[in-house]
């Protein structure tokens, strides 16, 4: 679907399109995403996109700060024109129809035009004085009776309801049309319990807690989304936190391969302690664990 696109509506890369053919498209912060995102409160594989044919569908990636589409938010979800995504404090909307430009008249093109077939015919190119204010009343009086027959009509059918919309459709049009919530920005605009948790993040994050540091930042962006501060902050912990995931799976597999099962069991209570349920990295830390002889 060569016309599809997507459209970033506000964040740092505002005024970006991608196009989107038929494939899979992955949004999020490391260089190798198709849609490579300027956000810290993106994961680095954040989504994915699948297009086939006429249908586009979404699906989070297990991110971090999860993926919205129109404020609500989704594991998948199939995405149709005006949707706007939601990943980070950056918003993304998409478009399926195609855009074709104006059609301009050249200048003077049609006035020269029927200037000359009029010339041609010897019809008078300025009408009178007497035709024009026939024509004129004429409108009037057209004009008046089509407003009459509208009140009256309405009168006789009484107050209408407009067709209610159903799906995705009516929900992007009625979260479109409510006014925008104001939304904190700032550490001091926050509550207090969520500046409270914000605080202890640091704290943490001073100290090296970093599944902590975690679980505050993510309690105070979840609530206030549009806290660039805390996203950011948020940001900087996975990104470390993913390192030492990193680390602990270098040394986890080089420990198994040189019999240093003790030094497999600290690698593994490391992994268990900083992957999230839901982390695939859990499973194969599992699966590391099964290789250790039983006592």
């Amino acid at each position: 679907m060569s016309s599809a696109r997507l459209k970033v509506i506000s964040g740092k890369q505002k005024g970006t399109v991608w196009s989107l053919a038929e494939g899979r498209f992955t949004l999020g912060r490391d260089a190798g995403c198709e849609f490579v995102l300027d956000d810290d409160g993106a994961s680095r594989r954040h989504a994915e996109i699948l297009v086939s044919g006429a249908r586009i569908a979404i699906r989070d990636l297990q991110s971090t700060n999860h993926t919205y589409v129109n404020q609500r938010r989704i594991d998948q979800a199939q995405l149709v024109d005006g949707d706007v995504v939601g990943i980070g404090s950056t918003r993304v909307e998409v478009r399926t129809r195609p855009e074709s430009p104006a059609q301009r008249p050249k200048p003077g093109s049609a006035r020269s035009a029927r200037a000359g077939r009029r010339a041609s015919s010897g019809v008078a190119t300025r009408p009178g004085r007497t035709v024009r204010r026939i024509v004129m009343i004429a409108c009037i009086g057209i004009v008046g009776l089509g407003i009459l027959f509208m009140v009256v009509g309405r009168e006789d059918r009484g107050p209408q309801r407009p067709i209610a919309e159903s799906g995705t459709r009516a929900l992007s049009r009625q979260q479109r049309e409510q006014p925008p919530q104001v939304a904190a920005t700032t550490l001091e605009e926050l509550p207090g319990n969520l500046r409270e948790a914000y605080e202890q993040g640091r704290t943490h994050f001073q100290y090296g807690n970093l599944a902590r540091a975690r679980s505050s930042f993510e309690r105070v962006v979840a609530e206030y989304p549009g806290f660039r501060e805390g996203t950011r902050s948020l940001g900087r912990v996975n990104d470390l936190i993913d390192e030492r995931l990193d680390r602990a799976f270098a040394r986890a597999r080089s420990a198994l391969v040189a019999g240093r099962y003790e030094e497999l069991r600290s690698a593994i209570d490391t992994i268990d302690f900083l992957a999230k349920p839901d982390d695939p990295r859990r499973r194969e830390a599992e699966a590391l664990a099964a290789e250790l002889p039983q006592r």
